[in-house]
């Protein structure tokens, strides 16, 4: 099983030009990362192509590299969102928000609007 992260998405995904031909929908993130390779002002380019592709991947991009490799893949994907808003109806509310060490947002705001339980989470 192979996770690909931020940290091995370049070896794993971004050199292996036989697997790009296999992902025609996101080949325009692998050109900006190229271009990012090509001279250091344009490094932030490149760290953005790398979160562009985890978040933008689907199942079945998972799939096909999965195939391609002969092995699971899972992608990881980043939360790179500040804040976070949830809307819940008041009679099926049954969330445990004493969560907040574990959470990655430790923060948060709850009001009542139209019998609508709104929560707004932040970092």
């Amino acid at each position: 099983m192979v996770e690909i992260n931020i940290h091995n998405i370049e070896e794993v995904i971004f050199n292996d030009s036989n697997l790009w031909k296999k992902l025609p929908d996101l080949r325009h993130i692998r050109d900006q990362w190229k271009l990012s390779q090509m001279s250091p002002v344009l490094r932030a380019m490149g760290q953005k192509a790398k979160l562009d592709f985890l978040n933008k991947s689907k199942k079945a991009h998972e799939d096909i590299i999965s195939k391609y490799l002969g092995t699971t893949v899972t992608i990881t994907k980043i939360d790179k969102n500040v804040v976070k808003n949830m809307e819940l109806n008041i009679e099926d509310a049954e969330l445990d928000l004493n969560l907040e060490s574990e959470s990655l947002y430790p923060r948060f705001s709850t009001y009542l609007k139209e019998n609508k339980l709104k929560i707004t989470f932040w970092r």
